[in-house]
C-alpha cells in the first residue's frame, strides 16, 4: 500500500478520501476519483466510462492493468458493472 500511495504522490494523482477507515484515491485526468484504496485492503474502483476523458478506451485500459496486478478477477467485463461504482477487491488476501 505505501508503494501505491508513493507512486501516486510522485505521479500527483493522489486524492483524500473521507471514510471509516484509512483511505486514499487515485484521480483520473478529469480530477474525479476513479480508484481507492482502504487500509483494509479494499480497493473500490469506479467503472462507469463517464468519468474517464477518453471514456470506454481508458477505462478499458485502466481494468487491463488492474487485471495484470490481480486486483480485480480476470472475468470482469467493466460494461456490465451496472452502476460503475460497486467494483471491490482486497489486495491483502
Amino acid at each position: 500500500m505505501q508503494k501505491i500511495l508513493n507512486w501516486a504522490v510522485d505521479k500527483e494523482i493522489f486524492k483524500i478520501a473521507i471514510a471509516k477507515f484509512p483511505t486514499f484515491g487515485l484521480q483520473g485526468k478529469s480530477k474525479d476519483r476513479i480508484v481507492s484504496f482502504c487500509s483494509t485492503g479494499d480497493v473500490y474502483c469506479v467503472l462507469n466510462a463517464k468519468y474517464y476523458p477518453r471514456g470506454a478506451v481508458e477505462r478499458g485500459e485502466l481494468v487491463g492493468q488492474l487485471k495484470e496486478l490481480q486486483l480485480i478477477d480476470d472475468e470482469l467485463d467493466p460494461q456490465q458493472v451496472v452502476s460503475g461504482r460497486n467494483l471491490t477487491t482486497n489486495f491483502l488476501k
